[in-house]
C-alpha cells in the first residue's frame, strides 16, 4: 500500500508507532486493506476502519 503511495522510483517510509500508521491508513478506504473485498467494504463505514488502532 505504501509502494503505491509513492511516486516511481520513490521510497515511503511509515513510522512504527501507531499514530503514524494511523495519520497514513486514516484518509483511504476500507476495501485498500487486503483481503478486504466488495462484501466487507460496504458493511464498514469508511470513518470506521482504523478506529481499531
Amino acid at each position: 500500500m505504501a509502494a503505491s503511495a509513492s511516486p516511481p522510483g520513490g521510497i515511503m517510509v511509515i513510522g512504527h508507532d501507531d499514530a503514524a500508521v494511523a495519520a497514513f491508513l486514516r484518509p483511504r478506504p476500507v476495501a485498500a486493506l487486503y483481503g478486504v473485498g466488495p462484501a466487507f467494504s460496504e458493511l464498514v463505514p469508511d470513518q470506521a476502519t482504523f478506529a481499531l488502532l
